[in-house]
């Protein structure tokens, strides 16, 4: 889809795919749904258990979005692509996201491309990805244009290396230094493993949905303090409390 649709247009929908135990894959890019949008799409994630892909490029989602995608999701077992382009997503928006991720098992593929996490992301998505309860499948990982620099690239780098299903890496058009460069393509040259950092093919041009929101903000001092010791369950107990309300 790519016209922009109402937030009573867009409750129609997801209670539509709510209803139906046969759709698999929903797609809303370019459609502005933002933040308010979320609301509803966070209601069908968390209810809807038919969804294996689930696209919502660029909506300008951003932080808010973000939390309320992450509060579906978390009680989501199984879609397996996941994909959140262009949606000024930044550190705070990927902290509350990668709780969820981390606790989707089957969830194989994720697209955050375009997106400024920048290495304070970065970090919030390998700890999570590392203390998911249940293990990840997590196969493919697209963070072109994303603001990482040297961190980063090396978090990167060991989680790759760290989880075995963990085999394709796109990292295009990111601030990138020669040591961490090095140590991405070290990693390319292990069996089944693929990182790719250049690209012959230019990224269309698109007019950003999230032109309007402000630009993300760090991590909180609070979030920080639990980077390397993720709660994963501090998100599932809100939700579900949430859901008894």
């Amino acid at each position: 889809m790519g016209t922009e649709l109402s937030t009573r247009s867009l409750s129609i929908l997801a209670y539509a795919v709510q209803k139906s135990s046969t759709v698999r894959s929903l797609t809303i890019t370019g459609s502005g749904i933002g933040d308010a949008g979320c609301e509803s799409v966070g209601k069908l994630l968390q209810h809807t258990q038919s969804l294996t892909s689930v696209d919502l490029s660029d909506n300008g989602i951003g932080e808010e979005g973000a939390l309320k995608l992450a509060r579906g999701l978390v009680l989501n077992d199984r879609i397996q692509s996941m994909y959140l382009a262009f949606n000024c997503i930044g550190p705070r928006g990927i902290y509350t996201l990668s709780k969820a991720f981390a606790r989707m098992t089957q969830l194989t593929d994720i697209e955050l491309s375009h997106n400024p996490l920048g290495d304070e992301g970065v970090q919030a998505f390998c700890s999570a990805m590392r203390a998911a309860p249940h293990g990840t499948r997590l196969k493919a990982l697209h963070v072109n244009d994303c603001n990482i620099r040297h961190e980063g690239a090396l978090l990167l780098a060991d989680l790759m290396r760290e989880l075995g299903t963990f085999s394709k890496l796109y990292i295009t058009d990111n601030d990138i230094d020669d040591e961490g460069a090095r140590a991405l393509m070290a990693l390319a040259e292990s069996p089944g493993k693929e990182v790719f950092m250049l690209s012959a093919v230019s990224t269309p041009h698109m007019e950003p949905v999230d032109a309007a929101l402000p630009a993300p903000e760090g991590l909180t001092e609070k979030q920080r303090s639990k980077l390397d010791e993720p709660d994963l369950e501090e998100l599932l107990l809100d939700t579900l409390m949430l859901s008894i309300r």
